[in-house]
């Protein structure tokens, strides 16, 4: 599984807060992170051709809306919600965007709205940078959703969530008042006199909020707010990258599940070629050893392959992979630099945990873990010294292991 960049765009509509999300962790931990202003997100942008990546926008760009839903086919759904929600848009319709969920049991659709021009003009600044994003929500629609409580996010412009896609956010001087305003909005919707609010905060206090009339407050100590909001749960919420501003990143398509098997099916070819070109009976052994090699890592995708159809299969995920290369053809590409990798780099010393392959560039990226840096460098050092250019990217000591990232090419 990849990693994932996380982005959040802050309330000035110019400074960003980013972290890299380590995949293996089971809580939600930063490799990585930082902050920058918007024009300066291209030091990004090589995290994010091999990342998926997620951003938040602040929750003032986006108005949230529940209606009925007329159809449950999306296509006649897409045209006819502008023109539903009309009346409630000042705006024209044809100047907003208008992104929207599943039709629900009760014939229910959410929807969330949004400037074109604002959306157009962020990915404009986004693609100058080199950075293609994914998936985009607002900010509060990120907090969790609870049957029993609104919730919180207590930042600089505090951030509110009454439903899955009941959010808006406000400065401070003013949160009280809209407070009292949507108490009194539930009290008659729902004849409730009080409502819990989850107020999660990385300060000892609920921001005076103990003063609103009917706001029972439960305070929710964390610790950092920018890796509390990308551990959330985004399925009820809605990426407003759809319809004609849909994403067409290639690194979409998650092809981690094949990379130890095409490794493997890679070795294979190479010891395939080298095999029909000598006559030497120890070449047939080793060959025998990779293709069961192979047969091993295919057989974790798919247990029912046997040694007779191993072939195919091999073809299958070489097809896969020049898919997902976006039909480059360029997987001999891959097979010669790993040919030169494979006989260099010791695995008993030195363990490939993710492998890449850019096309374009012609270069392979190996993530890799060792017990120490000098091992680490001295990998390096071996593989320069066959002819590869090699650059070592973010050495790190992780619990008395070291990772880094091998960026490797062809001098």
């Amino acid at each position: 599984m990849k990693d994932r960049l996380f982005i959040r765009l802050l309330s000035d509509q110019e400074s960003v807060e980013w972290g890299l999300v380590n995949s293996e962790e089971s809580t939600t931990k930063f490799l990585d992170r930082g902050n920058l202003l918007l024009d300066d997100l291209i030091a990004l942008a090589e995290m994010a051709e091999v990342n998926p990546v997620t951003m938040l926008i602040p929750a003032q760009q986006v108005r949230s809306f529940n209606i009925d839903a007329p159809t449950k086919n999306r296509k006649h759904l897409e045209k006819a919600v502008p023109y539903l929600l009309e009346e409630q848009i000042i705006e024209s319709v044809d100047s907003q965007h208008f992104a929207i969920a599943d039709v629900d049991s009760a014939n229910k659709v959410a929807v969330n709205v949004i400037s074109k021009k604002y959306l157009s003009d962020l990915l404009a600044r986004l693609t100058e940078a080199g950075v293609e994003v994914d998936e985009i929500y607002a900010d509060a629609a990120s907090l969790p959703v609870f049957d029993d409580a609104w919730s919180m996010l207590d930042s600089e412009v505090p951030l509110i969530r009454q439903g899955a896609n009941e959010f808006w956010s406000a400065s401070k001087d003013v949160l009280a008042d809209l407070l009292k305003w949507n108490l009194s909005e539930a009290a008659q919707d729902e004849q409730t006199l009080t409502q819990a609010v989850r107020v999660f905060s990385t300060k000892q206090d609920a921001s005076g909020l103990d003063g609103v009339p009917g706001l029972a407050i439960q305070l929710m100590p964390i610790e950092d707010e920018l890796e509390w909001l990308a551990s959330q749960e985004r399925s009820q919420s809605i990426n407003l990258l759809q319809q004609e501003y849909s994403s067409n990143k290639k690194s979409n398509t998650d092809m981690s599940q094949w990379k130890l098997p095409l490794m493997a099916a890679s070795v294979l070819v190479i010891s395939g070629f080298i095999y029909l070109g000598s006559e030497l009976f120890i070449l047939k052994t080793e060959r025998d050893e990779y293709r069961q090699q192979a047969l091993t890592e295919v057989q974790k995708l798919s247990p029912n392959i046997d040694d007779s159809r191993l072939d195919s299969k091999i073809v299958e995920i070489s097809n896969l992979y020049r898919k997902a290369a976006g039909g480059s053809g360029k997987v001999n590409g891959l097979i010669n630099l790993m040919d030169k990798v494979y006989g260099k780099i010791d695995s008993n010393q030195v363990k490939l945990e993710q492998l890449d392959f850019n096309s374009k560039q012609g270069t392979m990226n190996l993530d890799v873990r060792a017990q120490n840096y000098s091992v680490l460098t001295a990998a390096q050092q071996q593989l320069e010294q066959s002819g590869l250019n090699v650059e070592m990217r973010n050495a790190r000591d992780n619990n008395g292991s070291w990772t880094t990232r091998l960026v490797v090419k062809v001098n």
